[in-house]
């Protein structure tokens, strides 16, 4: 998998917002929304932009299933008919092929490992939250690349002519 580049991590600003349970509770601090400082580079950070699309792709079902087949061994869930066992698997395949293979990948470990309190089989939910603080910082680094990019750089306001500001 490739990374992106150091002119974009030069340039990358982070910052902290509060982070709040369902419940309405504080439950920390959690990184804010990106910005990119002024100096970037259009082809650098187009290339960026390629690489975090890249990595924000979903997984080919193949993949998911796999996963999904291990989550589903260790863990337990009621008793179901063999129809609506292979229609909850194949339910749960198609969401989560909408996240990268190494989200999913941790999303199922991840509720493995909670010991007893993940024994049983998730609900959509409970996976899809997961997944989504999984892929917050990645859509967060699209949204600020997208939105940079749609802006003209310092470099072609100059090579067009027009005065920095």
């Amino acid at each position: 998998m490739r990374s992106i580049s150091n002119s974009l991590i030069s340039h990358l600003v982070t910052s902290k917002t509060s982070a709040f349970g369902s419940d309405g509770q504080f439950e920390g601090l959690k990184l804010g929304p990106f910005a990119i400082k002024k100096g970037w580079d259009r082809q650098a950070l187009t290339q960026d932009l390629a690489i975090v699309r890249e990595q924000c792709r979903g997984a080919r079902k193949s993949e998911v299933a796999h996963e999904v087949a291990k989550l589903m061994v260790r863990t337990k869930s009621r008793a179901h008919g063999d129809g609506e066992s292979r229609l909850m698997a194949e339910t749960m395949v198609a969401d989560l092929s909408a996240y990268p293979i190494d989200v999913v990948r941790f999303a199922c470990e991840y509720w493995v490992e909670g010991g007893g309190d993940a024994k049983f089989t998730p609900s959509w939910p409970e996976l899809r939250e997961i997944c989504e603080k999984r892929m917050d910082g990645r859509l967060r680094l699209r949204r600020a690349l997208k939105y940079t990019l749609s802006e003209p750089s310092d470099t072609d306001r100059t090579t067009r002519g027009e005065a920095r500001t």
